[in-house]
């Protein structure tokens, strides 16, 4: 998921900046290319690894915990709650 993240980010940013590049010059030869792509690949490989970077935060979040309410200490005050009514007598 991290890297289909990274790619979106990627392509968006050299598209963008590529454009906005291009047209501010209003011509397409060598040299306009040239300049342009000095900024796209730049800011898209910068864009890319924010975008690897947010990937991996939400891969991280979306798996599911393996501690159950660990954090809350619910399961600990639960259980002892039934031992002491396990061991009341009559």
């Amino acid at each position: 998921m991290s890297a289909r993240i990274a790619g979106i980010f990627f392509c968006s940013t050299l598209l963008i900046i590529g454009s906005v590049v291009l047209l501010r010059q209003m011509s397409l030869d060598y040299d306009t290319v040239v300049y342009a792509s000095q900024f796209s690949i730049l800011g898209a490989v910068i864009a890319g690894i924010f975008g690897f970077l947010i990937g991996r935060i939400l891969e991280t979040q979306s798996r599911p915990s393996r501690k159950k309410n660990k954090h809350l200490g619910i399961n600990n005050s639960l259980e002892s709650n039934r031992v002491e009514r396990e061991n009341v007598p009559d």
